[in-house]
């Protein structure tokens, strides 16, 4: 088992060096290797290649491992300008860098990125999902905090047995 991103770049040169021909799904490995390795100038190399050079198609899962790799360095805005410049790209991409604005806490771009996200893929929940969790969110903090007054109001008179 690889425990590290560049591990799956080394195993990915010994294909090469083996005379192995990658395809789409070995790119996937690659890009999401170089994403869990930080290695997005790698990256950018392992995408760019795999049109120019092997003349394999970007899918869904390529544009989703460099979505992700720039969302985890906290590059939203070039996530977003990204997927802009790929019309091709479905709602999965789409997803990913929501995920991305959720963990960092990017509010409006959120809102812009899960409407896309619908527009792109809207048979799949995940991006309803995602949206109705952002605008629940100050309500349920709202609640949250009247629970815990109450709570804290209460529970101290009360002897709960």
């Amino acid at each position: 088992m690889l425990k590290t991103g560049k591990q799956g770049l080394e195993l990915y040169e010994l294909m090469n060096l083996d005379g192995v021909e990658p395809n789409g799904v070995t790119y996937t490995g690659v890009l999401f290797a170089c994403a869990h390795a930080g290695l997005l100038d790698e990256a950018w190399k392992q995408f760019v290649s795999l049109k120019t050079d092997r003349g394999i198609e970007w899918e869904d899962e390529h544009f989703s491992c460099m979505t992700d790799m720039l969302g985890r360095l906290g590059r939203l805005e070039e996530a977003e300008e990204f997927l802009k410049r790929f019309p091709q790209a479905g709602g999965v991409p789409w997803l990913s860098l929501l995920n991305s604005c959720q963990m960092h806490g990017d509010l409006e771009r959120r809102k812009r990125v899960s409407q896309e996200a619908m527009k792109r893929n809207p048979e799949t929940s995940s991006s309803y999902v995602m949206l109705s969790n952002i605008y629940a969110a100050p309500e349920v903090a709202k609640m949250k905090s009247r629970l815990r007054f109450w709570y804290s109001r209460h529970s101290k008179s009360q002897d709960i047995t």
